[in-house]
């Protein structure tokens, strides 16, 4: 499942994936609508800065449920402020690494932009997969 608040993006995505029936595209507001189950991958890249406070706090709240006991969240923003911004990327980064029962198994952080991967589960995919 992709998901994304603009139709022209979905629209977009769509034309490029017309070979690849097995992903389902959606125009959906996940600060007022989250998808229900759970995903093994939730990719938040350049979202957490646009969503009004009440709307973060859903999809904070929803993380957990959405990643279960072994889903995995990519996160990547922008670090400088931007006019429709309501909050930083650095700010939306705190705010993730404070959800009950993340942890945090990865952070890359430029000048730039900041990226992030969490899971429930602490370990590395590494001993997850049984690689080491």
């Amino acid at each position: 499942l992709a998901v994304d608040v603009a139709p022209t993006a979905v629209e977009r995505a769509r034309a490029r994936l017309a070979d690849a029936p097995h992903v389902r595209l959606e125009v959906r507001d996940v600060g007022d609508d989250w998808p229900a189950g759970a995903f093994d991958l939730v990719v938040m890249s350049e979202v957490g800065y646009y969503l009004d406070d009440a709307a973060f706090d859903r999809v904070l709240a929803a993380l957990p449920g959405a990643l279960g006991a072994t889903g995995t969240l990519v996160a990547c923003h922008w670090r400088h402020p931007e006019g429709d911004f309501r909050r930083t990327g650095d700010e939306v980064h705190a705010r993730l690494a404070a959800v009950p029962g993340l942890h945090r198994l990865m952070r890359h952080e430029e000048d730039d932009f900041l990226l992030e991967v969490l899971s429930a589960d602490p370990r590395s995919v590494a001993t997850r997969t049984g690689l080491r």
